[in-house]
C-alpha cells in the first residue's frame, strides 16, 4: 500500500504559514526540525481543535523533509476488510506463523502461542515506506472508529520505528489514549515526538 495522497498538501509551506499567538511555539519547533535535520530524535505530536493549523504545520515540515505521509482514518478504513478476513481465519484456527511466515501489515511480532497477528490475506498489502520511514507523519490520529484490530495497526506501526514521528491530533494525551485504546500507544508516541498544544480559533469557519 503506497503512502497517501499529498496533493491537497502543497500549498501547505512554510512561506505560507501565518504565525498567531496560538502556533507561535508549535511553528518554532517545526521549523527547528527542519534546521537540525538529520540530526533530530524527536518529531512532534501536535494537539488542539480543529481547525488551527496542526495539518498545516505538519505539511510544512513534510514539504521540506518529505517521508511517509498517512491520514490514520484513510489507512484504517481501507485496511478493515483484510481485518475481518484476517478474525475469520483466526477464528477457524487457520492463522499460524509456522506455516505462513511473517504475514503482519506492520510486520507485527506474533504471540507466544504462534498464532500471528494479521491474516496472510494481508501480506501483499505491506506499508513500504511507511514503518522505517525517516520521518512519518500521522495526521487526524484518533479520528477512526476505535476497535482492537485498529489500535494493533497503530501500535505496530510506532512499535517498529525510531526514527522521529510528527502527528496531529484533535484530542489531548488522555482523550488520545482513551480513544486509541491503550496507554501504550501514546507511550510509544510520546517517545519518538514532543507534544505541542495549538489553540485559536477555527480559521475553516473564519
Amino acid at each position: 500500500m503506497p503512502t497517501m495522497s499529498t496533493k491537497p498538501l502543497a500549498t501547505m509551506t512554510f512561506k505560507n504559514l501565518k504565525i498567531h499567538a496560538g502556533n507561535q511555539e508549535a511553528a518554532c519547533m517545526a521549523r527547528d526540525i527542519v534546521k537540525k535535520w538529520p540530526d533530530v530524535r524527536k518529531g512532534l505530536l501536535l494537539t488542539g481543535p480543529p481547525g488551527t493549523g496542526k495539518t498545516f504545520l505538519a505539511a510544512a515540515i513534510y514539504q521540506e523533509l518529505g517521508g511517509a505521509w498517512v491520514n490514520v482514518s484513510q489507512l484504517i478504513a481501507g485496511l478493515r476488510p483484510l481485518g475481518k478476513i484476517h478474525q475469520a481465519r483466526e477464528s477457524a484456527g487457520r492463522c499460524y506463523a509456522a506455516i505462513h511466515g511473517n504475514c503482519g501489515v506492520i510486520k507485527y511480532k506474533y504471540s507466544p502461542n504462534g498464532v500471528c497477528r494479521y491474516c496472510p490475506a494481508v501480506a501483499s498489502t505491506t506499508l513500504p515506506g511507511i514503518s522505517d520511514a525517516p520521518i512519518l507523519y500521522l495526521d487526524d490520529l484518533g479520528t477512526h472508529k476505535p476497535s482492537d484490530w485498529a489500535a494493533e495497526i497503530i501500535y505496530g506501526i510506532l512499535d517498529e520505528r525510531t526514527a522521529p514521528v510528527v502527528a496531529t491530533t484533535n484530542y489531548n494525551l488522555a482523550e488520545l489514549t482513551d480513544r486509541l485504546g491503550h496507554d501504550r500507544i501514546t507511550s510509544r508516541l510520546c517517545g519518538l515526538a514532543r507534544v505541542q498544544q495549538l489553540t485559536g480559533d477555527d480559521w475553516r469557519l473564519k
